[in-house]
């Protein structure tokens, strides 16, 4: 078939999509993608399992210019032109904000669409508004109450939605959706792009040497709970330190939390690394931290990087946010701690590290429930049933 993906990022890169293309141009289908054009790359470009269009670049005002939205007409003329080209037999859309545009091109070009919520979208937003700087345009272009109306009418049109998470799953329902019209996909790791070959050391601080070591990777946003982190760390023994693996909005707000408690000489906020060489670190590390503040947001959704740190047998501290809560009581790859308070994050920290038999077992035991259950494998196949069969 031929498969037109919607997606409201740049590309490449995102872990998922590329995922999603990996499975289903494996399975013989066509893949082209609409994407933005933030850097001003070229329009049209082959790669090895897709086709890629990008938006035009406006220069100083593509930020506002591309801003994924269903109403955008830049975004709707340039979908209509990729479906002239294209004749799509399906339709896949990444997240609630262009989904009504992926709904509307699939009555035009005929076909089904599969709407694929990454994220519980609205919650995201009620998360942005609750642990992050917003004002301005944002009461318009992120108001959650907006993003719940386009939802329920999305969900309730829509032939097959795809999850997370089964939490994500039981939300919608609440909403709408009837439990057969959505799919688990998660965001697993696939058994074969784990970097089990990858040589060398990562580059870590020389202050980092023969010290224990915690570590978190992921967007710096206000909900990662990296304020908590940092606080608990100041309660910890000087051994202790922390590698900060990520970029974001609330990376400045972060530092100034790392010195405002006394730790920035044991922290590292390295930005982005690439994604190829991230198993390199996760494997020297002792600990991988997932402290996320527990809201609507986070209470739905499942973290890639929780099976990520378990696929290379990393245990694993989380908040106690009931999808992470759910998978490690049921893999015992690691434990919880109660979200926003630094003494427990400090205390069970403490128990990890002073019980080195016992995190290894909790690295074994996940190791193991990535390769069993946990991995791309068994999503991908669900994802290809609802893209063949939605």
């Amino acid at each position: 078939m031929r498969i037109l993906n919607l997606f409201d990022g740049d590309y490449p890169w995102d872990v998922r999509v590329e995922k999603c293309v990996r499975a289903l141009a494996a399975r013989g289908h066509e893949i082209s993608i609409l994407a933005r054009n933030r850097g001003n790359r070229p329009r049209r470009e082959r790669l090895v399992n897709a086709e890629l269009w990008r938006l035009p670049h406006a220069r100083r005002f593509d930020r506002i210019v591309s801003f994924p939205a269903f109403f955008n007409p830049i975004w709707m003329r340039e979908a209509l032109r990729a479906a002239r080209h294209v004749r799509p037999d399906r339709i896949l859309v990444r997240d609630l904000p262009l989904a009504p545009l992926g709904l509307w091109l699939g009555r035009r070009s005929q076909c089904p669409v599969i709407v694929d919520m990454a994220e519980p979208y609205p919650e995201a937003l009620r998360s942005n508004w609750q642990f992050d700087n917003l004002g301005g345009l944002d009461h318009v272009l992120r108001n959650p109450r907006f993003a719940d109306a386009v939802e329920r009418w999305v969900v309730r049109r829509a032939p097959r939605t795809l999850v997370v998470s089964d939490e994500a799953g039981a939300r919608l329902e609440r909403i709408g959706l009837p439990r057969h019209r959505w799919t688990l996909v998660g965001n697993t790791p696939e058994l074969n792009h784990l970097g089990n070959g990858l040589d060398g050391s990562p580059q870590l601080p020389e202050r980092f040497r023969h010290r224990r070591l915690l570590i978190f990777t992921g967007i710096l946003v206000g909900d990662r709970g990296i304020d908590v982190a940092l606080r608990g760390l100041a309660r910890l023994p000087d051994d202790v330190v922390m590698l900060i693996i990520g970029e974001g909005p609330a990376r400045s707000r972060f530092e100034r939390e790392a010195r405002r408690w006394g730790v920035e000489s044991r922290v590292h906020f390295s930005g982005w690394l690439p994604h190829d060489q991230l198993p390199l670190y996760w494997r020297v590390a002792d600990v991988g931290l997932l402290p996320f503040h527990r809201c609507t947001h986070i209470d739905t959704t499942l973290a890639n990087k929780l099976f990520d740190y378990m696929s290379v047998g990393l245990p694993v501290l989380a908040s106690d946010a009931a999808p992470m809560v759910r998978v490690l009581h049921e893999t015992g790859a690691g434990v919880t701690f109660r979200s926003g308070s630094a003494e427990d994050f400090a205390s069970v920290v403490t128990g990890l590290l002073d019980n080195p038999r016992a995190t290894r077992a909790m690295g074994e035991r996940g190791y193991g429930a990535v390769q069993a259950t946990y991995n791309w494998t068994r999503d991908a196949q669900r994802l290809i049933e609802a893209v063949e069969h939605p």
